[in-house]
């Protein structure tokens, strides 16, 4: 049966062999990496890291993005914390000051659809 010969001693014998020195390998690689990458590489890695956990903190699957994007949706009202006030001011650094100043920046670029 091939369920034996799976889980035969031989079989877990031989992925350990292949395999083990291959997650080793694989963790040193990433262990290494930030003594190979420039401060820009790691800052921009960062950055895509926090804008990808931003995104799926939301809670939207990825093919639900298309159908919420081609939606009509009106009335909403934004309301901004202090983090988001001190960014627009450049008080404070935050991986997210761009995003927000980006935000301002649509809003002022699309009066015929967003109301201010």
């Amino acid at each position: 049966m091939l369920i034996t010969k799976i889980l035969s001693k031989n079989h877990i014998k031989n992925y350990a062999i292949l395999i083990l020195p291959c997650v080793r390998f694989f963790k040193l690689i990433v262990d290494k990496f930030p003594d190979y990458v420039s401060k820009e590489d790691l800052n921009f890695l960062n950055e895509i890291s926090l804008k990808t956990q931003s995104f799926v903190s939301l809670g939207v699957k990825p093919e639900e993005i298309k159908e919420i994007s081609d939606m009509n949706l009106i009335d909403w009202v934004l309301y901004l914390d202090t983090n988001v006030i001190y960014s627009l001011l450049s008080l404070h650094s935050h991986p997210e000051n761009e995003a927000c100043i980006a935000l301002i920046k649509l809003i002022k670029d699309n009066p015929e659809i967003i109301k201010n």
